[in-house]
């Protein structure tokens, strides 16, 4: 089993090794990513290590792209998520060795395994926002970023442009359109110095910030027509992103299929069709950027609206707990409901006796892959995933709790 949490100290004394399986994989890489994305980039390597380099995040490979960009073997940093493949883990830890951090729950030891790494002469790659994008905007970048970067002496922004609509966050399959990563900005010590910390955090929102549909329309105005994103499947998944209906209003009735979106309820009758471009046809919307944005402000209204004990809506799902090790200790399945200030599960062994927690003890909320959702709760912290059945969109659940003011 590889260590599961090194140290940086451990980290960089297996740094040959990381080396020379950089230079065994990144032709491999190089070409795997203009075949399968159409990616090209801006090259990276004439810039001198150690930085910390910044990038949204757009892609589950985003670390391999910007690897490949970077042109010199570097570390970046991972959810404890990627604990929990197998094999692959113990592949990745071997020869990769990433910087292991909480889904939703950044914590200070990983901070100084960043700082340190950097220190002994290695530059790492971080993605701040911590998440994919669910509509197409990059997410909010933490403040801490720019205290990170300041003290690592050297920063690094790069952009994806064209990643949302490459892999949305939502779908079950890729398309093959046009990817490239930017190069925004670099900055050292002295340029940073000169900026507060208020002016430095936005610096790097300004670089980092990709709006998947601005982007279609500048290319549309520039070359006549936006980018075509062929593949197969392109709809299926919508559901993992979309869970009120623009037409009803139904929460959870959306349900999607290869060509596009539907609401399930006899009465309804909704649906829209995704095409190549990224665009819906036929509904409320045009972008998945407005109907997100419309679908969390009705939610918000919902909570509003409700009791205190008015469920607002339930899924069957499997809730699964894991130690500070990582390792998994227990696997449940049953019912979770969310109501306006706590959250109950239910388990199907013993319907006779649910769990509540209230939403002021998660200390932290995160989504892996399409439709994972990880919770961090209590003190101590207990660590738990729950997946739910086909359909499931646990996007609602993370919109619950920002919106009750965490």
């Amino acid at each position: 089993m590889p260590n599961l949490n090194p140290t940086a100290e451990e980290r960089l004394e297996n740094r040959p090794r990381h080396r020379r399986f950089w230079r065994f994989a990144h032709p491999i890489a190089r070409l795997f990513a203009k075949l399968r994305y159409n990616y090209s980039y801006d090259d990276l390597s004439g810039i001198e290590p150690p930085y910390l380099l910044v990038c949204n995040h757009v892609l589950n490979l985003d670390p391999v792209l910007v690897g490949v960009a970077m042109g010199r073997q570097g570390y970046f940093v991972a959810t404890e998520n990627l604990l929990h493949l197998g094999i692959v883990t113990k592949l990745l830890m071997r020869y990769l060795c990433p910087i292991i951090i909480q889904k939703g729950n950044v914590s200070l030891r990983s901070l100084r395994e960043i700082l340190k790494t950097i220190a002994g002469g290695a530059s790492v790659a971080l993605f701040p926002e911590g998440d994919r994008s669910f509509d197409g905007l990059t997410g909010p970048i933490p403040p801490a970023t720019a205290k990170i970067a300041r003290k690592a002496g050297k920063l690094v922004c790069v952009r994806f442009e064209g990643g949302y609509l490459t892999y949305p966050r939502w779908a079950t399959t890729q398309r093959r359109g046009r990817l490239h990563l930017h190069l925004s900005g670099v900055y050292d010590a002295d340029a940073m110095a000169a900026m507060s910390d208020d002016e430095l955090a936005s610096v790097i929102d300004r670089d980092l910030h990709e709006d998947a549909y601005a982007r279609q329309a500048q290319i549309a105005a520039a070359e006549g027509a936006p980018v075509r994103f062929r593949g197969r499947h392109l709809a299926l998944g919508m559901e993992s992103t979309l869970f009120i209906c623009p037409a009803c209003g139904g929460v959870s009735t959306l349900r999607s299929d290869d060509a596009g979106i539907r609401c399930t309820d006899p009465g309804c009758g909704f649906s829209a069709r995704y095409t190549e471009e990224g665009y819906l046809e036929g509904g409320r919307f045009r972008t998945i950027t407005e109907w997100d944005a419309w679908q969390r402000g009705e939610l918000e209204r919902i909570i509003k609206e409700s009791g205190p004990n008015d469920p607002l809506f339930s899924d069957h799902v499997t809730l699964e707990r894991y130690d500070a090790d990582h390792n998994l200790t227990s696997s449940t399945p049953g019912t979770l409901t969310a109501f306006a200030f706590f959250v109950q599960f239910t388990p199907d062994a013993s319907p006779d006796e649910p769990v509540c927690v209230g939403l002021d003890q998660v200390v932290g909320v995160g989504i892996f892959l399409r439709n994972t959702l990880i919770a961090h709760v209590g003190k101590p912290v207990k660590h738990f995933e729950v997946r739910g059945d086909r359909g499931f969109n646990a996007l609602k659940y993370r919109y619950v709790y920002k919106a009750v003011g965490k």
